[in-house]
């Protein structure tokens, strides 16, 4: 039979060590991470391959409206639109979910192309390529509020994240459309080289850069709607454009070489080439920028280039032919909160109460010994 004092210890012992367990786990339930998810718009397949830039995996397939490209993402990841080439419908991802939660009818025959979220997720932007115009999608009433006459075959979209601007590649009539998002009208029409296809806008809205087939590079002066500079890259058919975070380099696709390029956003200097999948299309950056996703239309994947080697790291198998067409990569989503909170001083609970299952053992001991 232990003695009191015995007694004692072990129970501080148990007590200690049960601290210790709860610590831990309170812990290991704050380290879950942030997840953030890019929705690969599969075009022949009429699905949207998910995929968890986390652990670059597929972790849903969801069906959506036939031959899907155009995609936009709300500004809290929570819905993802996607419109389709057929009959110009949009399906309305729940992103907590994966399942389609409405279908928006569109302009049948449209033959869709890009789509673009205003930065307030009040209005999608819609290009409609056969219909020579731009929808634009109330995401409140999921209900196309207006259509704006544009130039013809309209196909990239991309909103400036700083000023009341939409900027719409018009690829046979070699322009480029300036759109006020304030009356959802047409106040510039800027010409292009042949072929004008994407679009990407750097984070301070200052500069446009709109690629082209024949693989120029055009930028515009968002302020006065001029070009100030073209790139001539070397390049052919660039579909996908992208631009890191910091505004210093443009990220092409480059369908014809199979290729991703990385050109310098000041000088246009081409950087690097790093070799993709076949016929590379879309092109999209996590919000870290650590991760290029590159859609590869012919071999049906898409590469993942770690920014920072330059350097193919994953292929994730999709669907036949993905090419979405927009800013394709959410944003990070916050884990559910913990059931109950973290203490600010849970990693000491643990070095204390760890001291204190030490010196009950000691003392453990030593009334043993005595």
């Amino acid at each position: 039979m232990l003695a009191p004092t015995e007694l004692s210890v072990c129970r501080l012992a148990r007590v200690a060590r049960a601290a210790c367990l709860a610590s831990l786990l309170m812990m290991a339930a704050a380290a879950v991470h942030a997840a953030s998810f890019a929705y690969i718009a599969n075009y022949m397949s009429a699905t949207v391959s998910v995929v968890d830039t986390t652990g670059n995996l597929v972790v849903a397939t969801i069906a959506v409206v036939a031959f899907p490209d155009g995609v936009a993402i709300s500004p809290d990841g929570s819905r993802v639109y996607v419109d389709g080439a057929l009959n110009g419908d949009v399906s309305v991802i729940d992103a907590a979910t994966n399942t389609v939660i409405s279908t928006v009818p569109g302009m049948n025959g449209g033959g869709h192309g890009g789509a673009a979220m205003a930065p307030n997720g009040a209005k999608v932007y819609i290009a409609n390529a056969y219909r020579n115009s731009v929808s634009v999608l109330d995401t409140t009433t999921n209900t196309i509020a207006k259509t704006i006459p544009v130039g013809t075959f309209p196909y990239g979209v991309t909103v400036n994240p700083r000023l009341p601007r939409v900027y719409v590649a018009n690829n046979s009539a070699g322009t480029l459309s300036v759109i006020d998002t304030s009356t959802d009208t047409v106040i510039a029409t800027v010409p292009m080289p042949f072929g004008p296809y994407a679009i990407a806008v750097d984070p301070g809205g200052a500069r446009a850069y709109v690629a082209t087939q024949i693989g120029d590079v055009v930028v515009l002066d968002t302020a006065t709607n001029a070009v100030v500079d073209t790139f001539q890259t070397g390049f052919l058919n660039i579909f996908g454009i992208a631009i890191a975070p910091d505004g210093s380099r443009l990220y092409t696709a480059n369908s014809t070489a199979n290729s991703v390029g990385i050109v310098s956003a000041t000088t246009g200097a081409v950087l690097a080439t790093v070799p993709t999948g076949n016929a590379p299309f879309s092109v999209g950056l996590n919000r870290s920028a650590t991760r290029l996703y590159v859609t590869n239309t012919q071999s049906n994947d898409v590469s993942v280039i770690d920014t920072a080697t330059n350097s193919v790291v994953r292929t994730i198998p999709v669907g036949t032919f993905p090419m979405p067409v927009g800013l394709f990569v959410g944003p990070e989503l916050a884990p559910p909160a913990p059931a109950h909170p973290v203490p600010a001083n849970a990693p000491w609970a643990i070095l204390v109460g760890a001291g204190i299952v030490l010196a009950a053992g000691l003392a453990r001991n030593v009334a043993r010994a005595a």
